[in-house]
């Protein structure tokens, strides 16, 4: 099972118009479409054994601001280098929106 999370929902990708949060078994696209869901910073793909589909909202969000902030100086807050410092697949928009509540 997977979760994808999608920041814009109603975004369509491997014929599906996508919510913001849905479970899906393995199966239930291609390989190739795992990969192309997964490559667009719209979206996340969470597998089911992980820690981060128990965490709410707000936990999710704090996560994601705290990982920002250790980016290492220089370093461009990319998500690749967001998702590997969080533990978990964060999207662009989740990003920005991280950003922009520090300048608050």
């Amino acid at each position: 099972m997977k979760t994808i999370i999608c920041s814009r929902p109603g975004m369509r990708r491997a014929g599906v118009a996508h919510a913001e949060r849905t479970i899906h078994p393995d199966d239930a696209f291609t390989p190739e479409q795992w990969k192309a869901i997964d490559a667009d910073p719209a979206f996340a793909v969470i597998d089911a054994g992980d820690q981060t589909t128990d965490m709410g909202d707000e936990e999710r969000r704090a996560a994601i601001a705290k990982a920002v902030g250790k980016v290492p100086d220089g370093q461009n807050a990319t998500v690749a280098a967001v998702s590997q410092i969080a533990g978990f697949r964060v999207t662009g928009a989740e990003i920005k929106a991280a950003q922009d509540a520090a300048k608050e």
